[in-house]
């Protein structure tokens, strides 16, 4: 294996104290939105992974959302909630809004985990919540996926334990997939269309831009995903200019917005380093650390820094105060 891909998944060689789900303050519920269950190879990925989400811990309620074929028979097999009634494009892709409206509307538990289902997750995952918890109330926690030899994954009592052989590539988050948070930090969300670009960033960046603790716990709460297969569910055409301009309508304050036009290599920026916007991290061995050394160094500071350097620029350049901030 490469340097930097870890060699474990088991949270407690780690120092991190596992308990079980029935002990948990706070129980997860699981969603998901599969794709059919009729091409061979995609219902074989996906049922590998619903299988790796099942025996993370039995106390995790799982919904497969959506009216795709398969899915039915597949929560009668599995004894999974199924949510038919979701909102589409005129692609027939799904909405983000309408599945997290969906899970806060009928999930028993109050901390809610979006992944996409063709992701396998380590059981590291009631860890890493567990964490979390008990330094905040509220939260956001991000895992983006190695990449796997899929066809190699073969034992079927721990899949995520074995997927763990098969790495091809480490993570980017940019492409992360599963979504970890409290019910109700999401109270308006855009017509992101999944499968598509920049809804994962903006998740992170509106949570972060909010206050509210955004955590990057890629390196401990291990997952998983197929190589060349595509996350899309169709090919929904949406141009990169509709996607920015729903990206900026809810990221930022709209006075915000009002008075200040976010110029396209910002936001490049910000797409290319979204590490940025997850202020926090858990370690390989469960601790959280900070991306920063100081307040001022935090992104909502900085957005703001930058909000009142734009404004006072000219007041600055007569008075000769135009460098101040680059020392």
């Amino acid at each position: 294996m490469t340097h930097g891909i870890p060699t474990s998944l088991d949270s407690t060689s780690s120092g991190v104290p596992f308990l079980s789900g029935q002990t948990l303050l706070h129980m997860i519920t699981l969603f998901a939105c599969p794709k059919p269950f009729k091409d061979p190879l995609i219902t074989s990925i996906q049922r590998k992974a619903i299988i790796s989400w099942l025996q993370i811990d039995p106390s995790i309620e799982i919904l497969l959302m959506g009216e795709e074929e398969g899915i039915s028979e597949v929560c009668r097999e599995f004894g999974l909630r199924h949510i038919p009634d979701i909102s589409y494009s005129p692609f027939r892709t799904p909405l983000l809004s309408s599945l997290i409206c969906q899970a806060e509307a009928v999930a028993k538990h109050k901390i809610l985990a979006y992944v996409n289902a063709d992701i396998i997750i380590s059981k590291n995952l009631l860890p890493a919540v567990q964490t979390v918890a008990r330094r905040w109330k509220k939260f956001l926690i991000v895992s983006s996926p190695y990449i796997v030899e899929y066809d190699k994954i073969t034992e079927p009592n721990d899949i995520a334990k074995n997927a763990l052989f098969f790495i091809v590539q480490e993570p980017t988050l940019c492409g992360a997939d599963l979504f970890i948070f409290s019910k109700g930090i999401y109270p308006k969300i855009p017509s992101f269309r999944i499968g598509r670009r920049l809804w994962d960033v903006w998740l992170m960046g509106y949570a972060t831009f909010r206050g509210i603790p955004a955590i990057d716990a890629t390196r401990f709460l291990l997952t998983f995903h197929p190589n060349d297969i595509s996350s899309s569910h169709v090919h929904d055409k949406l141009d990169h200019d509709s996607i920015l301009k729903l990206w900026q309508s809810e990221l930022f304050p709209h006075h915000y917005l009002d008075e200040i036009k976010i110029n396209q290599s910002i936001m490049k920026d910000w797409y290319s380093i979204s590490r940025v916007l997850l202020p926090y991290y858990i370690d390989e061995n469960g601790v959280i650390h900070s991306r920063f050394n100081s307040y001022w160094d935090h992104p909502v500071v900085q957005l703001w820094k930058t909000y009142v350097l734009e404004r006072t620029f000219r007041i600055r350049r007569k008075l000769g105060l135009y460098r101040w901030w680059r020392h």
